[in-house]
């Protein structure tokens, strides 16, 4: 029970050792899947995330510039900042001193002063617009004039906001005429610069929404069908903005009147402008459907309008290709991650087949020159010891031990020239004659031919010439023939045929009618050490360098050798070597 035990554990350890590199490949893809996976779903967390981001910023961007706008206007109702019986004592007394400062102080203020155009007093009592008194401010005084307009059907251009009530029940409302050109041209350009200054990622515009005109343009070659669906439109200025302005309670603090207008401005318009919250505004900006019905769409009645679209068309292109940039680069390192592993694993692996095939070089090179060192040992002996008697005899054993000594010499020199092709040294080149050079090899295989009952056939029907080692190139077409006389002793034939190709190649084929090479081992018999199964089955002797050898060799001429099938007839071995560029007279 122990020995088995024993023998199960040392089979495991073994399987093991030998396949580690693919057990831990396999157990890292899956874990590799998963980061995958994972990192799909940073990636679009990471695309929602810069959503939010750039919306929030350029919903930042709109309200300040609107902020702006708004200032240079909603100061007005601060700086006239007068209750209903003060302003029923300027018109019944003509007293007009404290509005004409009030007045001045406004102009000095404004960064454009003009953009008053028209300033009215007028009486809140809920009667027709037409029968109503009307004042109107020229500079210095109030002038009573007719009632020409009605606030409902002007252009927008008008600012109402009711004074404070006082203790009577008089009630005045101030109506204030912005002029349209200054606001367009003096006003919101510079101040469109100073806000939007930087924003090269977008294309900016202000729509007059009345007139249906550009008042302002971050670029004059802007494409018009950008804007067909900007990423956004922010309203900066309504004319019931100072309206809701001065709609505030009326708990003043007592002290309110000695603080700077501006403070007063900003501590009033923190109460009356609703601001939306950045998140809420990114989430409804990629879903309209979750925006309240009271307040989708805040341009509505609003005069001036920002609209704004991002260059490359829109916000949503943007953060897809943002999200495809991170998927690709994400998923490319992980690929990257993977081939790298897989590459590891295939390294290993053939190192380790490596080190098995020199380990099994290792035994058969040394049970090669065993062999033959016994077979010499053994009759060297027999000579010394005088146990051979007679001259056949002994001639008969020179023989033997002349053959055996032909072996190991032949496989040293293998064994020397994969040495010196490992080594890269230069060889030098010499003009050859192929069909000289087969003649030369089947001489020096003759006797192993002849008993083995080969039928050798050679198309050599003129001499072709190339430049080569004669040595290594003898020994490339020696292992081809060997290797002919070891697997193909039952079809016990062998062609050599010689042709030029296209008058640049010399092709050398050598064939045999054997039991052919599989497929999947074409390429793997010139690795160093491989040996074919039929080989490793039928136990023919052999080192798995002769291939090898001969493809280095052929290389090294800048030839190649490749291995083909010819059905049942066995195997075909095909070598191309570059010619000579002028062929040497006969």
């Amino acid at each position: 029970m122990t020995e088995s035990r024993a023998l199960c554990y040392n089979s495991s350890m073994r399987f093991f050792k030998r396949y580690w590199s693919l057990i831990v490949t396999g157990a890292l893809i899956p874990l590799l899947l998963f980061l995958a996976l994972n990192q799909l779903q940073w990636v679009q967390d990471l695309g929602i995330r810069e959503r939010y981001r750039l919306i929030q910023a350029l919903h930042s961007t709109a309200t300040q510039l609107g902020s702006a706008i708004q200032n240079e206007i909603a100061i007005i109702p601060v700086l006239f900042d007068i209750d209903c019986d003060e302003m029923s004592a300027i018109l019944s007394n003509r007293d007009y001193g404290e509005f004409a400062n009030r007045w001045a102080a406004w102009q000095t203020y404004a960064q454009s002063p003009d953009i008053i155009s028209d300033l009215y007093i007028m009486v809140d009592e809920g009667l027709p617009a037409t029968d109503l008194p009307v004042w109107q401010w020229n500079g210095s005084q109030f002038v009573s004039v007719k009632s020409n307009f009605t606030i409902e059907n002007e252009e927008g251009g008008l600012f109402v906001f009711p004074l404070r009530p006082g203790v009577s029940e008089k009630r005045y409302k101030m109506v204030v005429r912005i002029n349209d050109e200054v606001l367009g041209q003096k006003l919101i350009p510079p101040l469109a610069e100073q806000y939007l200054f930087g924003k090269t990622d977008y294309y900016f515009r202000i729509m007059d929404t009345v007139r249906q005109r550009v008042v302002y343009e971050s670029s004059k070659a802007i494409p018009e069908s950008l804007f067909n669906t900007p990423d956004i439109r922010y309203p900066l200025l309504r004319p019931d903005f100072l309206y809701f302005f001065n709609r505030l309670p009326q708990n003043q603090d007592p002290n309110f009147a000695s603080v700077p207008a501006m403070t007063i401005l900003q501590l009033r318009r923190q109460n009356a402008t609703n601001r939306e919250n950045p998140d809420r505004v990114a989430e409804i900006f990629f879903d309209p459907n979750k925006r309240p019905p009271d307040v989708r769409d805040r341009t509505e009645n609003a005069r001036w309008v920002l609209e704004a679209v991002h260059t490359s068309g829109s916000l949503k292109a943007v953060v897809n290709m943002l999200i495809l940039r991170n998927t690709i680069i994400s998923m490319g390192t992980l690929i990257l991650l993977a081939l790298a592993l897989i590459a590891l694993t295939i390294a290993v692996r053939r190192n380790q087949e490596l080190a098995e095939r020199q380990q099994d070089f290792i035994a058969t090179v040394t049970h090669e020159l065993k062999t033959p060192v016994a077979v010499i040992k053994s009759a060297a002996d027999n000579l010394a010891t005088g146990i051979i008697t007679g001259a056949d005899r002994a001639r008969s054993y020179g023989e033997l031990i002349l053959g055996e000594s032909n072996k190991l010499a032949t496989m040293v020199d293998r064994l020397l020239v994969y040495s010196r092709l490992s080594s890269h040294k230069p060889i030098e080149f010499e003009l050859l004659d192929l069909r000289e050079l087969i003649y030369q090899v089947l001489k020096l295989y003759e006797t192993q031919l002849t008993e083995a009952a080969f039928r050798v056939e050679v198309i050599a029907p003129h001499p072709i010439y190339i430049r080569g080692d004669r040595q290594t190139l003898d020994l490339a077409l020696g292992n081809l023939v060997s290797n002919a006389l070891k697997h193909a002793r039952e079809g016990a034939f062998l062609g050599i045929d010689l042709r030029q190709e296209q008058k640049k190649w010399a092709i050398l084929a050598v064939r045999d009618h054997g039991p052919g090479i599989p497929r999947q081992e074409r390429k793997q018999i010139f690795e160093a050490f491989y040996r074919g199964e039929q080989a490793k089955t039928k136990q023919v002797p052999g080192s798995g360098l002769g291939l090898n050898v001969v493809r280095r060799i052929i290389e090294t001429h800048g030839g190649t050798v490749t291995c083909e099938a010819l059905g049942d007839l066995g195997a075909l071995f095909v070598i191309k070597l570059p010619l000579v560029k002028e062929v040497p007279h006969e």
